[in-house]
């Protein structure tokens, strides 16, 4: 009786301490943002923002002005989730680029005592991962030839790749001269109207169909 009622107090004990040290998002968030610090980025992990908006993103990333927020998930399937998140936070203006991410933590690894372990885990941990810019929100098809609007994805990707890519996405984000695009159309626009107004025999429809003869 008595080595029965043992038995269930240890199992009540390793069940409550595996729910004291198991991985949470923001453990692991935190340690995302500790590591990134570590290779030489601005980072900070579950930040809430000044107001009026009062989010508070998973990760921020400031690169030379440009704010990246990254949106973590355990889990899988999540990764569409984070993509929402990420769509949300570049329409509201919060990020210029958003990384939608899926933690892919082996279960041998679920149980974690600190930060340290977190970040342990982290970097032998694989990633699911979709970058989003601003750019990929807009509609710029009307300026910009072959426009498509692509978010980049990576399956599998170990923590340097995920360092790799969120730098070559802030490259070609900040290296697209969407102005120039739009000054170039808008120029090709007025010199062919230009074009258009030095047509005799157009002119002279135009004036027939809106009525300007007098």
């Amino acid at each position: 009786m008595v080595a029965t009622l043992l038995n269930k107090i240890d199992a009540v004990s390793i069940e409550w301490c595996a729910e004291m040290f198991a991985v949470s998002e923001v453990m692991l968030n935190i340690a995302l943002a500790q590591l990134l610090s570590e290779r030489g980025l601005k980072a900070v992990g579950e930040a809430q923002l000044k107001k009026p908006c009062r989010a508070r993103p998973d990760v921020i990333i400031v690169v030379n002005g440009v704010k990246i927020i990254v949106e973590g998930k355990i889990g899988s399937g999540k990764l569409k989730q984070a993509i929402e998140k990420c769509e949300e936070r570049i329409d509201n203006g919060l990020a210029d680029i958003c990384v939608a991410l899926e933690y892919i933590i082996p279960e041998d690894r679920l149980q974690i005592a600190n930060h340290k372990e977190a970040k342990d885990t982290l970097l032998r941990s694989r990633f699911n991962v979709v970058f989003i810019s601003y750019l990929d929100r807009a509609n710029l098809t009307a300026f910009i030839p072959n426009w498509r609007r692509t978010y980049r994805n990576y399956s599998n990707i170990d923590f340097n790749e995920l360092v790799r890519y969120l730098l070559q996405c802030y490259t070609e984000t900040v290296g697209m001269n969407v102005v120039q695009y739009v000054v170039d159309k808008i120029d090709a626009t007025l010199n062919q109207f230009s074009g258009l107004a030095n047509n005799k025999s157009l002119v002279e429809r135009l004036k027939e169909v809106l009525e300007l003869y007098k």
